[in-house]
């Protein structure tokens, strides 16, 4: 078995007023067919999917400048992961970036909380702590940029985007 590596993956919507999602998300993590020892891949196949996500909908997820974070492992490292595919099954949604951080290698991964109905802050998130010491050679984190909608006319009619760094 392969060893099993723990990302925290952060969805960052968008500031506009309507920029929130009504709808579930999934997100693959692709790797490049040459930075994984694969037998069995097919010649053609340039990239794999090397995770997979679906990301419920709630009440309280994907809404106006709010970041949403969920927990996924896969046996990739965080350096190899070369496009985020991003998908939703509802007519709009803005995303404004993708952010994937090896908990063993963050000191602090903030989580996501409600926000406050008085305030317009979100309250300050719980730090997650990690005992593995800070690699200076590899990145702790990667962050594919995106700053734009999904599924809505003009700007980008399809529900699904590849997102790469």
């Amino acid at each position: 078995l392969k060893k099993q590596i723990t990302f925290v993956l952060e969805l960052y919507t968008g500031m506009d007023k309507s920029a929130g999602a009504d709808c579930d998300v999934a997100v693959e993590l692709l790797v490049k067919r040459r930075d994984i020892a694969a037998a069995d891949v097919a010649e053609n196949e340039e990239e794999l999917v090397a995770a997979r996500v679906v990301v419920a909908k709630t009440r309280e997820r994907f809404r106006a400048g709010r970041k949403d974070a969920v927990v996924l492992r896969c046996s990739v490292a965080l350096e190899n992961i070369s496009a985020v595919r991003v998908a939703h099954n509802g007519s709009s949604w803005l995303l404004d970036r993708v952010i994937i951080k090896d908990a063993a290698r963050t000191s602090s991964i903030a989580t996501s909380t409600p926000k406050n109905k008085n305030s317009n802050t979100t309250r300050a998130a719980t730090p997650l702590k990690s005992s593995a010491p800070a690699s200076s050679s590899t990145a702790a984190a990667r962050e594919f940029p995106f700053k734009n909608w999904i599924g809505r006319a003009p700007f980008c009619v399809s529900t699904q985007v590849l997102l790469r760094v």
